[in-house]
């Protein structure tokens, strides 16, 4: 039974290393991981404490998808590439913020993901309760899953 997981400070890369860990709680980092890529952690359905470190400058497809414990998640300012359905059925996530630094990413100020031009909505956090919630006129794109699983939104303005 693994409850939380320190990643040594030589390992640069995670590729499918925890999917389906169903008792991991935390995560730790080491200060040379760049990339948490592909199905990392999915399906990691307790995992709830991840900060990541500003070293990741990718965070692959999948990466955290139904990890169903996560409620907020904080983008550092290295992040240049994010892959699809990231978040996908993380039914818990409230809020995904971004550094105001990153210059590939940004968040609203309801915690909408949005690549920085906010041209190509990334993901809305499945577990918000607003239940209206207006697309920016800017938007020309949202990415696939991006609304997949929201249960309090009742009315998408575009």
């Amino acid at each position: 039974m693994v409850l939380q997981v320190k990643i040594g400070n030589g390992v640069k890369s995670l590729k499918f290393a925890f999917t389906g860990c169903d008792n991991l709680k935390k995560v730790t980092f080491g200060s040379s991981i760049e990339a948490i890529d592909t199905h990392a952690f999915s399906d990691c359905k307790k995992l709830k404490d991840v900060v990541i470190p500003k070293t990741v400058t990718t965070i692959g497809a999948n990466a955290f998808q139904g990890c169903a414990s996560l409620e907020k998640i904080n983008i550092p300012a290295g992040v240049e590439e994010i892959g699809e359905a990231v978040f996908y059925e993380c039914t818990s996530l409230k809020e995904i913020t971004v550094d105001s630094k990153n210059t590939e990413y940004a968040n609203d100020s309801s915690g909408v993901l949005y690549n920085k031009k906010k041209t190509e909505l990334i993901q809305y956090p499945v577990a918000k309760t607003d239940a209206t919630y207006t697309i920016p006129a800017t938007v020309e794109a949202i990415c696939d899953q991006a609304f997949a699983g929201c249960k309090g939104l009742a009315t998408m303005i575009v």
